[in-house]
């Protein structure tokens, strides 16, 4: 994948615009905010590639989500690194 300085600038500020919202915003609208979100990480070809590379899931994200689901005081350890983390957030379909 080729992109420019100029490309790669926008796909950063347009990251980091759509992320600081995610963080700021309230409870309610937090769903609609979030899926935005996602679906600006899987439209971007080079995030995108980005967490493809790092593999697949270790364990069932979507079944541990369902486990603490609703208000809980569980934590939810998603992986020791960056790498698992990305792999067991947005790879678990």
């Amino acid at each position: 994948m080729n992109i420019n300085k100029q490309e790669l600038k926008k796909i950063i500020y347009d990251f980091n615009r759509i992320s600081n919202r995610l963080l700021r915003v309230d409870f309610t609208d937090y769903s609609l905010v979030l899926k935005k979100f996602l679906n600006y990480i899987e439209s971007t070809e080079l995030i995108w590639a980005v967490i493809i590379d790092a593999g697949k899931p270790s364990y069932d994200v979507a079944k541990e989500v369902q486990k603490i689901s609703g208000y809980s005081n569980n934590l939810l350890n998603l992986g020791d690194t960056e790498q698992k983390e990305i792999t067991n957030n947005l790879l678990c379909s």
